[in-house]
């Protein structure tokens, strides 16, 4: 009996009726096999000497005995019994190979027949595939005739394939996890070691350090303990852990004390990492280290994606700051598990591009920023994971009452020239997507369907919700405005240059607060007087450096670009770029030094697009302040980059804290795929002429 027969069987006993419908759905096959599964499973019942107790009729598939002999049926058939089951081929290979990766010594064909109940001529047929997949795996298979077959690898080697085996084993059989984590087969793999004790260990972690592994993740970390158990490491083997974990750690600790009092194994420091490091990678609870040296990059390819998504999917996710934090994370894990070679695995994956197709495909056709930033492809798996955060940041603005960005129009009747100072005063407080500035005769000819309300500088007779206000936009405006939004649902968020997001988000809380406080006609003058006050402090938060973000144009000034650079080789143009900071009393030498220091560490994953450097260090290192420098190379040098290789441009970035400089860094990720940009730096005599260009940028983005 197959092991989806089995299951059927199962599910049958319990349910009592089932539609062949659903069961398509639910096991991925067609209607023909299913009636082919439930005839060979009328035939065996036959063979147990139970008859005409299944019946498939009109879709349906309905079980005719009573409660006794289901009792019985289940009784005769038991879960555990692993011998009755006549397994497909794909299952047969890959519990060959896990026989073999667990086995030191040689494994006969007669001893396969005996453990998988089958004939020497289907495991000879069996074991060309077996020799395919170590072939193509890079595995050392040994056969003698003799002797039987065998791997020859180092128990590093098993322990990581032995986990993917028994992961694909489980894949095969997604509706019936429970079969492989307790039948007899594990029992004969992990000969010595009960699992149960192990399971045991792992959830006294759970309860005692507060921590909710999924079931997939609670499985895969049995396989991984136990295979640890069961293949010690040699000496040779290093483990190198770099990182702070130390919930982790005691949760290994607190593991591996549970399963010495059942188990006599031997615990060691290495042991104890390695578990830790398991856990560490299963749970995604990776605590960012602020100062550590990749974070300015992991920032900056984590905007990256947002923007090529965003542009992918027609989508505007960008400065959504909890999709910002959660790519942060997963990338600095992406990191941590390419460097560890940790492979994830996401049961959802399915589901989740089923349901979001077009999303999915947004994120797949931008991978190749995250495949630049590892050396090899990304895995469906990661992409599905990031497809849950992007589907989350989807639905979050859908699920919004009002557009956090409201559409607006502004009328003006005496000119484009007035139209653009109401713009310009606008953009200084409110965050809105301004669709066009139109005189009065033109909004009967304009479609005003998706447009939230109109900002009119003469009095207005209109459908749409609108507003009258100086063009000059008096604090009376503002509070106007404010009052319009607040009435259509809108949460206005201030959108001050000098205010970072999270000055934003209090100003407005402020802001609702005064409103709700002072909303009688009578107390129009004090509201003004202290809504003039709050913006007044807020903005003077701008001498506060740890409270604000900057504009690229405020961080790459012109005393910071050096034209027509000459370099030998990435090392100079490094040294080059960075002597522009350290001239200038941003950074010290060390800081530089450590720029170079981590490119050969970690290789050229400074390269962030094609011929554009962005170096930089822990901000620890000698950083005076937050600084990003420019030079413009006079001949291209190569970091060892294949895809961006070579490189015309150096950006130094310098920064205090993880967070000042993240304004200028979505800015400056938006120039870089601007090739205009590039013309402008390629053709300046002088860093005036960039500057100007980037102010502009600064000044007019957002306007469409």
């Amino acid at each position: 009996m197959k092991i989806r027969q089995k299951l059927l069987l199962e599910n049958l006993l319990k349910e009592k009726t089932l539609s062949l419908l659903n069961l398509e759905k639910e096991f991925d096959v067609s209607k023909k096999t299913l009636q082919n599964d439930f005839q060979e499973l009328i035939d065996y019942l036959q063979m147990k000497g139970f008859s005409k107790v299944i019946e498939v009729k009109r879709g349906k598939v309905n079980f005719l005995g009573d409660e006794f002999l289901y009792e019985k049926i289940s009784k005769e058939i038991e879960i555990h019994d692993f011998y009755i089951y006549r397994l497909s081929t794909s299952e047969r290979v890959l519990m060959i190979l896990a026989y073999l990766f667990l086995e030191t010594n040689y494994i006969t064909i007669s001893y396969l027949c005996d453990r998988l109940y089958v004939s020497r001529s289907t495991i000879n047929s069996d074991l060309i595939f077996v020799k395919e997949w170590c072939s193509k795996n890079k595995i050392n298979l040994i056969l003698k005739t003799k002797n039987g077959i065998k791997i020859e690898e180092t128990n590093k080697i098993k322990r990581y394939y032995l986990v993917e085996i028994l992961k694909m084993l489980s894949n095969l059989n997604k509706n019936n996890q429970s079969f492989y984590q307790n039948n007899e087969f594990y029992a004969q793999l992990f000969q010595g070691i009960d699992l149960t004790i192990i399971r045991a260990a792992i959830v006294n972690a759970e309860k005692r350090f507060h921590f909710n592994f999924s079931d997939e993740i609670y499985h895969e970390l049995v396989i991984q303990i136990a295979s640890l158990l069961f293949m010690p490491f040699e000496d040779k083997e290093v483990i190198k852990i770099d990182l702070n974990y130390k919930i982790e750690k005691k949760m290994a600790m607190q593991i591996i004390k549970d399963i010495k009092k059942e188990l006599p194994i031997v615990s060691t420091k290495k042991l104890e990492q390695k578990i830790a490091l398991y856990i560490k990678s299963a749970t995604f609870h990776l605590q960012i280290n602020k100062e550590q040296n990749q974070l300015p990059y992991i920032q900056l390819i984590s905007q990256q994606l947002i923007k090529t998504v965003s542009n992918n999917a027609n989508i505007n996710f960008k400065w959504n700051k909890s999709l910002f934090t959660a790519l942060i994370q997963h990338i600095s894990g992406l990191f941590f598990r390419n460097k560890y070679n940790i492979v994830i695995q996401n049961p959802l994956k399915d589901k989740l591009i089923k349901e979001e197709p077009e999303l999915y495909e947004a994120i797949n056709l931008s991978k190749d920023i995250l495949r630049n930033v590892i050396g090899k492809e990304i895995s469906i798996d990661e992409i599905s994971y990031l497809l849950i955060y992007f589907a989350s940041a989807k639905n979050e603005a859908l699920n919004t009452v009002k557009s956090s960005i409201p559409q607006i129009l502004i009328l003006c009747s005496t000119g484009q020239g007035t139209a653009q100072i109401v713009k310009n005063n606008l953009k200084k407080y409110f965050l809105f997507n301004i669709k066009g500035l139109i005189a009065e005769h033109q909004l009967n000819s304009i479609n005003t369907e998706n447009i939230d309300f109109i900002i009119s500088t003469i009095p207005l007779i209109s459908k749409v919700p609108h507003i009258q206000v100086n063009p000059m936009l008096r604090l009376k405006d503002i509070y106007a405005i404010y009052q319009l939004m607040f009435s259509l649902g809108f949460s206005p968020p201030i959108n001050n240059i000098y205010l970072n997001q999270e000055n934003q988000s209090d100003l407005a809380k402020q802001t609702f607060n005064l409103l709700i406080q002072y909303q009688k006609k009578e107390d129009e003058g004090i509201l003004l007087e202290k809504l003039k006050k709050l913006i007044s402090i807020y903005s003077d938060n701008k001498q506060n450096k740890g409270d604000i973000q900057y504009m690229l144009s405020e961080l790459l000034t012109k005393d910071n670009i050096r034209l027509n650079v000459v370099a030998k080789d990435w090392k100079e143009a490094v040294i080059a770029s960075g002597s522009i900071l350290e001239n200038n009393d941003i950074v010290e030498h060390r800081y530089v030094e450590a720029a170079i220091k981590n490119v050969m560490d970690l290789g050229p994953y400074i390269v962030v697009t094609k011929g554009v450097a962005i170096p930089h260090a822990n901000s620890n290192l000698g950083v005076n302040k937050t600084a990003i420098s420019l030079a413009r190379l006079k001949t291209p040098v190569c970091f060892g980059n294949p895809d961006n290789d070579p490189v015309n441009y150096v950006f130094t970035l310098a920064t205090v804290n993880s967070t000042s400089h993240l304004k200028a860094l979505q800015d400056l990720v938006s120039l870089l795929d601007n090739e205009q940009f590039y013309d402008v730096i390629d053709k300046a005599i002088s860093p005036d002429e960039i500057i100007k260009y980037i102010k502009n940028f600064e000044k007019t983005k957002g306007e469409d």
